[in-house]
């Protein structure tokens, strides 16, 4: 009965010490512009019926030029709406084997086009790799996104 007893917490000590915790994306995520690398948009990233959803709060001034601020390129329903307040990440789950969220998609507002998503946070939570591509992940870029403080 004590062998029992002992491999049984031998085994459940094993489980809780091997066991990862996944950083949460909840919150809020500076993007950078893949040309200049200057602040571009704050996204907020949330969770619905347990999906992940994103959408733009606002966007800084690149080179002195504001942001657009309607997406005249994006297929509808996005097309010519307000960028602020737009939902650009959609239906991602978490898949815990792979440690991050996937099966969403991404919207583009300045291309206009929607890719499928992928977002992997950093073991600290504060760096989320957010990938768009085409079919497989192989066919896509990423960006870097920045935890924004007390988010």
């Amino acid at each position: 009965m004590k062998k029992r007893f002992f491999y049984f917490i031998t085994l459940l000590y094993c489980s809780i010490s091997f066991a990862q915790v996944q950083p949460s994306i909840i919150g809020l995520w500076k993007t950078f512009d893949d040309h200049t690398h200057q602040p571009k948009a704050i996204i907020q990233i949330y969770t619905d019926n347990h999906l992940f959803y994103g959408k733009v709060l606002g966007g800084y001034p690149v080179n002195g030029i504001m942001p657009q601020e309607t997406c005249p390129k994006c297929p509808a329903p996005f097309t010519d709406q307000p960028v602020t307040g737009m939902r650009i990440l959609w239906n991602l789950h978490y898949n815990a084997a792979n440690q991050d969220y996937e099966g969403g998609q991404i919207l583009d507002p300045d291309a206009g086009k929607i890719y499928q998503a992928m977002l992997t946070p950093s073991a600290n939570g504060q760096t989320l790799k957010a990938r768009g591509y085409i079919s497989i992940p192989l066919l896509g870029r990423t960006q870097i996104w920045y935890r924004l403080a007390h988010s």
